[in-house]
């Protein structure tokens, strides 16, 4: 929460000016959301190594929990769209297929006509929202998201990602002109803020990977005790 209102409350101490020096390409907005997607990535890495309680889908069933290893993925793909992949730290020139389609003739795939910021609310609002609350108010679905290793975030940690998203909307709608005043720098906020809680959340996900460890028992051992 303190996140929020410290990212939100630049609009009130900074002109617009400042705000849109902050949000530049490879500033400070883009780049510690970048970080903090890069850091989520490797924790939900790290959570997919360490864990133990696997996962089960229909007839397959692993040792390790690879929807860690999907979470990573999709925050390593988020953070590398963030910069370009690296393309004005590397300086490599875009490619020609990309230049023609590219809003901003660089190499990433979110400014290619896709709408990526729809996919992304979609994204965090299945899995910070719609999950837990299926989880928890639908038992069965909620037994089978578990099976699947599927992480139930606690709601406390999703809404705050929900309530980033509330008021940037409102602050859209109350008249504030992103791209006339402030050169697209409330987008960048509101994604700024989104990955920090993202950062957040995967280290939330593994402490509960390191609790669920404890209580593991390899599936031989509970059948010698008589455990299920």
């Amino acid at each position: 929460m303190a996140y929020i209102i410290i990212m939100w409350g630049l609009l009130v101490i900074l002109p617009p000016e400042s705000i849109i020096d902050l949000a530049l390409e490879d500033g400070v907005f883009e780049s510690f959301g970048a970080l903090y997607f890069f850091m989520s990535a490797f924790i939900f890495l790290v959570s997919f190594v360490q864990s133990k309680a696997g996962s089960s889908f229909m007839s397959w069933n692993s040792r390790r929990n690879y929807v860690y290893l999907l979470l990573a993925l999709v925050f390593f793909f988020g953070a590398g769209e963030e910069i370009s992949w690296g393309q004005r730290v590397f300086n490599f020139k875009t490619p020609d297929s990309f230049i023609e389609v590219n809003k901003q003739k660089e190499f990433n795939f979110h400014n290619l006509g896709l709408d990526f910021a729809k996919l992304y609310n979609v994204f965090w609002l299945g899995f910070l929202i719609v999950v837990p609350l299926a989880s928890k108010y639908v038992p069965r679905l909620g037994n089978w998201l578990k099976s699947l290793g599927m992480p139930i975030v606690p709601l406390e940690l999703g809404s705050l990602v929900f309530l980033d998203y509330l008021i940037f909307r409102l602050i859209l709608f109350v008249g504030f002109k992103d791209d006339e005043i402030y050169g697209g720098g409330l987008t960048e906020m509101y994604e700024n803020e989104t990955a920090f809680h993202f950062f957040l959340i995967s280290v939330a996900c593994y402490i509960s990977v390191r609790r669920m460890n404890k209580n593991w028992l390899p599936a031989h051992h509970a059948k010698s005790t008589g455990m299920s």
